[in-house]
């Protein structure tokens, strides 16, 4: 018998017409192949039958000049033609034997999964605990076991902690309660809310969640015997985990509108404020927003200053203009040696841009960064022009390099060139230059004369005064510290 790659080369030939080629796009899933030149299909299956296996060294990518993309796709459609087929899909979707062209494994598995056999579920078990296969083969395996509800993998499911957060939303559409925390933890889709409301669904009601959850931390709850309600307020407010707490207040916004609003005070008076600033983007996400209680808190003098701040920075991140004028200090104040526009480049781009704050920032920061709109002009398109400007002065300049690239690692938001051998900092944000060098006597001599060539276009040179000033409670990371950080790390930011 002639080996079977030459008896295929013949076949193809023979029979394979100009516009199978085009037939198909590299695109389009697998199951596309169906009608593509089905007289041959049933020739090759009979050919094939018996020798199912010697295909597999025929897709390796050391065969990938022997046939076309098409071709090579075509053959392992036709492989899950026929019963006997199912053992090479298998090796190939699991890799064994291989490397295969690229995406051959994956083809395989979705025909393995299309038969809808639960033979093969054992299969796909094994697919999804082997590490050595791609993600991509693991999660149409994980599919297919979800898509017939085989509820005897959730046990195999479970002892998966390396894998993607689809573990725990295939977990929850199995029906599986212990992974309701992972779900919410991991996931804010909505293929997650939709796997929890299935699950609700499943389970007759919502109180089986809730008791799942709530067993976390039961003491907490006063009463044992608790309504829904109840319990979704005492994980809105108790519950050790920020995320679940996030899904509760939507809940209970959602189906008890009132008993959200009462809850609204406690929410913002938590003291952790990575928890507050978690919740008041909830609260701000609501919709409709709870702007009536956040104003009420907002306008009551009574309440603690903090909670006040929190609420107003709530309504400012949904969209709403709150009235500062009854607050005092809600502006933190610098020395007047600090520019306007590069206190507000600043604070724009680290609570705005950048998001880039840390734990215990002032939340008076965070209100006046909400206080931008996002339209902020692009300075880095000036930067030529800076150039420009500092050559006619009749200064040497070597071309600017972004920071990263200077220091050889990192990144920042500015870029560097040298001016007569000295190096001169461009900041990204802001009309700004400054200097590594404040102190060298070359820079004294040079900062004169690159303000005389700045000025005309709008930029200046940051002043030794302004420059060391900390913008206190600003807190950004900053060499493996969180604190805050002076106007010239704020303004000229690198780490490697």
């Amino acid at each position: 018998m002639r080996p079977l790659e030459d008896e295929l080369r013949d076949v193809f030939t023979q029979s394979w017409r100009p516009e199978d080629e085009e037939a198909v796009s590299w695109k389009d899933d697998i199951t596309a192949y169906a009608p593509l030149n089905v007289p041959l299909q049933g020739h090759v299956i009979r050919q094939l039958a018996g020798r199912e296996l010697q295909v597999l060294p025929l897709l390796r990518q050391d065969k990938d000049e022997v046939w076309t993309y098409t071709q090579s796709r075509w053959l392992v459609y036709v492989l899950g033609q026929f019963d006997g087929g199912v053992l090479a899909l298998q090796r190939l979707a699991s890799d064994e034997g291989g490397p295969y062209c690229n995406g051959r494994d994956e083809d395989a598995a979705h025909l393995l999964a299309a038969r809808n056999d639960r033979q093969h579920f054992p299969f796909f078990r094994s697919l999804v605990l082997n590490r050595r296969i791609s993600s991509t083969v693991q999660k149409i395996a994980l599919q297919a076991l979800v898509n017939a509800n085989d509820t005897d993998s959730i046990k195999a499911l479970q002892t998966l902690s390396w894998w993607s957060d689809d573990i725990p939303l295939a977990r929850v559409r199995l029906g599986d309660m212990t992974a309701l925390r992972p779900l919410i933890q991991s996931r804010t889709s909505d293929k997650a809310h939709q796997a929890i409301a299935a699950l609700e669904e499943r389970l007759g009601g919502l109180t089986p969640l809730l008791n799942e959850l709530i067993s976390v931390n039961p003491e907490a709850l006063q009463e044992p015997n608790a309504d829904p309600m109840e319990q979704l307020a005492h994980l809105a407010l108790h519950d050790p985990m920020v995320e679940v707490q996030a899904w509760a207040i939507r809940q209970l916004a959602t189906r008890a509108r009132q008993r959200f609003s009462g809850l609204v005070p406690a929410l913002l008076q938590h003291r952790a404020w990575q928890t507050l600033t978690a919740l008041s983007d909830v609260l701000a996400s609501i919709q409709p927003p709870p702007a009536e209680e956040l104003n009420a808190i907002l306008k009551a003098r009574e309440r603690p200053r903090s909670m006040r701040l929190w609420a107003a920075l709530t309504l400012l991140r949904a969209n709403l203009q709150p009235d500062l004028s009854d607050l005092e200090d809600v502006r933190i104040a610098l020395p007047p040696e600090v520019p306007q526009d590069a206190r507000d480049a600043i604070v724009h781009y680290w609570v705005r841009v950048r998001e880039g704050v840390e734990a215990g920032t002032d939340v008076r920061w965070l209100i006046e960064g909400y206080t931008f709109g996002w339209d902020w002009p692009d300075v880095t398109e000036e930067h030529e022009a800076v150039v420009a400007a500092i050559q006619r002065e009749g200064l040497t300049t070597t071309a600017p390099v972004e920071a990263g690239v200077w220091h050889q690692q990192g990144s920042g938001n500015y870029v560097i060139l040298e001016v007569e051998g000295q190096p001169v900092w461009i900041s990204e944000i802001a009309r700004f230059v400054w200097t590594s060098h404040p102190q060298a006597a070359t820079w004294a001599a040079l900062r004169p004369r690159l303000e005389q060539a700045l000025a005309p276009i709008g930029w200046k040179v940051l002043s030794e005064e302004a420059a060391g000033v900390v913008f206190p409670g600003l807190n950004v990371y900053y060499f493996a510290r969180r604190t805050s950080q002076p106007l010239r790390n704020l303004l000229f930011y690198w780490q490697d």
